[in-house]
């Protein structure tokens, strides 16, 4: 799961927050037999990858319990990781989770379909 941020002219950029770095090597490192130094370097990685990581506080705390509220299907982390996109302006999220779909203001681009890949230059 990132974000993408969408320019005037319809390219994306990707993004992450410490969160999704953290739920990645967690995810990874929970699987029998994890290469850990490789999953670390992969999480390491991720900066590299990414034009931005954002921090989270407080604020987008919030905002996710506010989210929560209004979202009986999103999760605490789902909600944080929406919420702390609609802070730093972020419209659109990489992710199979059709959970996303109920926010109207973060689009929910699915890794799995190929035509939503195409518009973001990549393949299946």
């Amino acid at each position: 799961m990132g974000w993408c941020r969408c320019d005037a002219g319809q390219a994306y950029a990707g993004e992450a927050s410490v969160e999704l770095v953290h739920e990645f090597a967690n995810v990874l490192l929970r699987r029998p037999g994890a290469d850990r130094a490789a999953v670390l370097r992969q999480a390491r990685d991720i900066p590299r990858i990414c034009t931005r990581v954002h921090d989270s506080g407080w604020p987008e705390l919030e905002a996710a319990l506010e989210l929560l509220a209004h979202h009986p299907r999103l999760d605490v982390r789902d909600a944080l990781f929406a919420a702390t996109a609609a802070r730093h302006g972020i419209d659109a999220i990489l992710t199979a989770d059709g959970d996303f779909d109920a926010l109207a203001e973060l689009e929910r681009i699915d890794p799995a379909d190929p035509e939503c890949l195409a518009r973001l230059g990549l393949s299946a």
